[in-house]
């Protein structure tokens, strides 16, 4: 059986496919079965002819991308997994067709972004049993990742799509950090594989938005956002009393109330974070990889009474997560700022107004929205401009963004998928 490797996303592929099973790259068939096994060749790692062991890693590992995972639906009758779908009623298995009720479906978690993608290949002529497959990162940085395989017949493969070892949440990087990730085949007490690749182990509040390969992970800036952190509570607490000026009521009720305050609670947050004093800083410096910043949590932009656009942006969806309102996190190529959803989440899938995988990076679908389904505001400007000044002031400057667009995040979306606030 040949190897040889995606053009696209350089994942080992097995036989003779029409698109890459990492990356759904469309591959031309019939490729030279020569070249291919020249390939296996110098792809082969391992312990003589036993196992071939073909993985790739990718050259940075981030908190946000280790901790998040996404939900998946196991199908009862060919126990493959399925995309889950935040608004089914039920599944159909894209495998086998097999009918599966939301109510019953089991729901498994997966890395949202693996680290690791790893392809063993059984070269003998015996059913391989009983082989566990080992992954970490050195310098006590991350727990071991592992998983027992089924049984490998004789020149069949398994494939790995999933390894993502855990980080130590007491040992959180604060500076970017060479390490090696590890990958380790073991049978028994047997040894049968052990390799390692150079990783770069970022800090903690570092956010990558596109890596070497193209990848985008804007939706993990939810991650960023930490409602649970005492300084928010302490900001949604001083934001009562201006509450209870604009509303006559001290209570934050969300959407509780059929929306009919939502601009008012929000139009109270905003009053209640002026007062803090917080002021503009511009981002900060970039070291090495271009695509990347540096954020402050919302404890650091209270504790250091600033931030640039996304620090701010985030400190907001934060009070907003915390008072049940529904965030956005809009990004152009120069700039950051907020927004809210007018409706629940619950209440937009019904409708329909939602993105899939509850991010865009089309303008389009974000202008078709503005004013009914969310407002914008800016962020940067509490020292000089009340609430719906900042409001209007993202409006008039709304087509100005549409040259540069980057992309929208719905952070209640990505919490429904699986991406959690940082463990601080």
């Amino acid at each position: 059986m040949s190897i040889r490797n995606c053009p696209k996303c350089a994942g080992p592929i097995i036989g003779d496919p029409d698109k890459c099973s990492w990356c759904g790259h469309p591959l031309q068939r019939g490729h030279d079965s020569r070249q291919s096994m020249a390939t296996e060749e110098h792809k082969r790692h391992g312990s003589g002819e036993t196992i071939g062991v073909d993985w790739k890693a990718k050259h940075y590992a981030f908190t946000a991308a280790l901790q998040s995972h996404v939900q998946k639906v196991l199908c009862p009758r060919c126990n493959k997994l399925i995309d889950y779908e935040i608004d089914a009623n039920a599944y159909a298995c894209s495998y086998c067709g097999a009918g599966i009720s939301r109510t019953k479906a089991e729901i498994v978690l997966k890395p949202l972004f693996p680290l690791v993608q790893a392809c063993i290949q059984n070269l003998s002529e015996q059913t391989l049993e009983g082989l566990r497959v080992v992954s970490y990162i050195d310098g006590d940085l991350t727990d071991e990742w592992e998983q027992t395989l089924p049984p490998i017949p004789p020149r069949e493969s398994q494939n790995l799509n999933e390894i993502n070892p855990t980080l130590h949440t007491e040992k959180l990087p604060i500076t970017r950090t060479p390490a090696n990730i590890h990958l380790r085949v073991n049978q028994d007490d047997d040894v049968l594989y052990a390799g390692s690749s150079p990783v770069w182990v970022l800090p903690y509040n570092q956010m990558i938005f596109r890596d070497e390969q193209g990848t985008k992970y804007h939706q993990l800036l939810a991650s960023f956002v930490t409602s649970m952190d005492p300084r928010v509570i302490a900001m949604v607490n001083s934001a009562k009393k201006h509450l209870l000026r604009l509303t006559h009521s001290k209570d934050f009720s969300g959407y509780q109330d059929k929306g009919k305050t939502v601009n008012l609670q929000v139009n109270a947050l905003y009053d209640a974070l002026a007062e803090y004093g917080l002021s503009y800083i511009g981002p900060p410096p970039r070291y090495g990889i271009e695509e990347t910043q540096d954020i402050l949590l919302p404890k650091q932009s209270v504790e250091e009474r600033h931030g640039c656009c996304l620090d701010l942006a985030v400190l907001f969806a934060s009070c907003l997560e915390r008072i049940d309102l529904d965030a956005i996190i809009f990004m152009t190529r120069v700039h950051a700022f907020p927004g809210y959803f007018l409706s629940s989440i619950s209440d937009r899938f019904k409708a329909g107004n939602y993105w899939e995988g509850g991010v865009t990076y089309e303008f389009d679908e974000v202008n078709r929205m503005i004013n009914k389904e969310f407002i914008p505001f800016e962020s940067t400007c509490l020292s000089n401009l009340g609430f719906a000044d900042a409001a209007r002031l993202i409006e008039k400057r709304w087509e100005l963004h549409s040259g540069m667009f980057e992309a929208a995040i719905d952070v209640q979306y990505q919490r429904l998928m699986g991406v959690a606030p940082l463990p601080v």
